[in-house]
């Protein structure tokens, strides 16, 4: 079972328009423009929930599917960008 990684307390997401986001990173990285389906999926990245589960629950919110190559796809995107908490202890004292 492999779980998602966490999203960075310091990421900063702004609203574009009614149906696209903006994420940034870090003030030395360009932002990052997300759909609505993204900016959800996004959300979901807690440290602690299965990537299956979190990509049964997407696809029934958006009626669509998404494949683990799709989601590793995604998620390399934003590890590149910074997004993610990397550190191990700090991800394992979610699950306590």
């Amino acid at each position: 079972m492999s779980t998602v990684p966490r999203l960075r307390d310091s990421v900063t997401i702004f609203r574009e328009g009614p149906e696209t986001f903006i994420v940034q990173a870090s003030d030395s990285e360009p932002g990052m423009s997300l759909s609505a389906s993204g900016y959800d999926l996004l959300c979901r990245m807690d440290g602690v929930s299965d990537e299956a589960a979190v990509r049964e629950a997407f696809g029934q919110r958006w009626e669509t599917s998404l494949s683990q190559d799709e989601l590793q796809d995604w998620l390399a995107e934003l590890e590149r960008a910074g997004a993610f908490v990397r550190d191990n202890r700090a991800i394992a004292v979610l699950s306590h």
